[in-house]
């Protein structure tokens, strides 16, 4: 059995865990798989009780959920229109790489397929 640190060395060096940290790795990865396990071997009763967390957090949590997207909006309103909004990031003498139609584009595009991705699941 491979020590911690010769494990971490290991994954450091290659896999699907390159470069990242091994204990957070493995550990996102078994919860994930235990997830979908759950989900595919106890159907009814997962869906049972996801139904029944969904419903408490809307009824619960709904407004905080509002406030802090809310609160979120006009943090980063006010960030956009003051000095700070001002910053460039990068050397004083770069250009940005992309153009602010080019980011309108992206953002829009990663929307739209953010929305297709949520919706076609609920449309059939």
């Amino acid at each position: 059995m491979l020590k911690g640190k010769e494990l971490d060395a290991l994954i450091e060096q290659r896999g699907v865990l390159k470069g990242l940290n091994s204990t957070l790795g493995i550990t996102a990865i078994t919860m994930t798989v235990f997830f979908i396990l759950y989900a595919i071997l106890l159907g009814k009763t997962a869906s049972d009780q996801f139904l029944g967390i969904k419903s408490w957090i809307e009824s619960t949590l709904g407004w905080y959920y509002v406030l802090v997207m809310f609160s979120t909006f006009v943090v980063c309103l006010y960030v956009m229109c003051s000095r700070v909004g001002k910053i460039r990031l990068g050397r004083d003498d770069e250009r940005p790489e992309f153009s602010n139609f080019a980011w309108f584009s992206m953002l829009f595009g990663c929307g739209t397929g953010a929305g297709m991705l949520f919706f076609s699941m609920s449309e059939p």
